[in-house]
């Protein structure tokens, strides 16, 4: 069985913390980097949106071609 998300998503927040605070990176230059990520999340959210509404709109079709049959 797999951990939870909400596990895994709590033991990735704590290691992030934990890397930030051991980086002794200043956080002026933390934050520039951390926007870069930001910003290739959100490029990753768009494809992964436009990925699920294509499987979504393949599967109603199946579905009403199924039905057409009948």
């Amino acid at each position: 069985m797999n951990k939870p998300l909400q596990m895994r998503l709590l033991e990735f927040d704590e290691s992030l913390i934990k890397l930030i605070n051991e980086s002794e990176i200043p956080a002026f230059i933390l934050k520039i980097s951390i926007e870069k990520i930001l910003k290739q999340l959100e490029i990753i959210e768009r494809k992964q949106l436009e990925i699920s509404i294509k499987e979504y709109e393949k599967y109603l079709k199946e579905e009403s071609e199924k039905d057409g049959d009948k």
